[in-house]
């Protein structure tokens, strides 16, 4: 997966819509369906539980199907990038330490991946406005540039494939 700019006033009004409206759409199918179920099901010695629960999953359900069907969309595109992009460096991140002692000893692959690791981490960051971890993010893009000198290496974040990660 390649690392893509994103504009980020456009990323961001997108996904607050998307948020908005995967929020009002939980709350309004949830509520509809779980009355539906308890006016076409149930009797008044029982507990309505399992009929509002049922609700929640058919709310949960219909959006899967929603956001399969949209997510390839125009206006989804980014935030669905970023979605893929997030899920990626969560694999990354269970990987970290590994990777880390991977590259200590001058594996090419190690160092591909963390500078890819640390390229979209600070991709992501920069949209959310998380400046926070900004500093830490340099110290380790530091020592991965003395890593890469210290072993003469030269990497471009375009050589990361996701494979890679099988051998950590």
């Amino acid at each position: 997966m390649l690392l893509k700019t994103i504009d980020k006033e456009r990323y961001r009004r997108n996904s607050r819509n998307v948020y908005f409206a995967i929020v009002a759409w939980l709350i309004l199918v949830t509520l509809a369906s779980s009355t539906a179920f308890i006016y076409l099901f149930s009797d008044p010695q029982n507990d309505n539980f399992i009929y509002n629960l049922a609700g929640v999953v058919t709310a949960v359900l219909g959006l899967l199907v929603i956001w399969s069907q949209l997510k390839s969309r125009s206006y989804l595109a980014d935030i669905e990038y970023i979605r893929q992009l997030k899920s990626l460096l969560n694999r990354i991140n269970r990987k970290l330490a590994k990777l880390e002692k991977a590259a200590k000893t001058g594996d090419i692959n190690a160092f591909i991946s963390l500078d890819y690791s640390y390229k979209a981490s600070r991709l992501i960051w920069e949209l959310d406005n998380n400046t926070l971890l900004m500093s830490e993010l340099q110290i380790r893009e530091q020592k991965l540039s003395d890593g890469l000198a210290k072993f003469n290496l030269s990497i471009d974040d375009k050589q990361f494939n996701p494979e890679m990660l099988s051998a950590y």
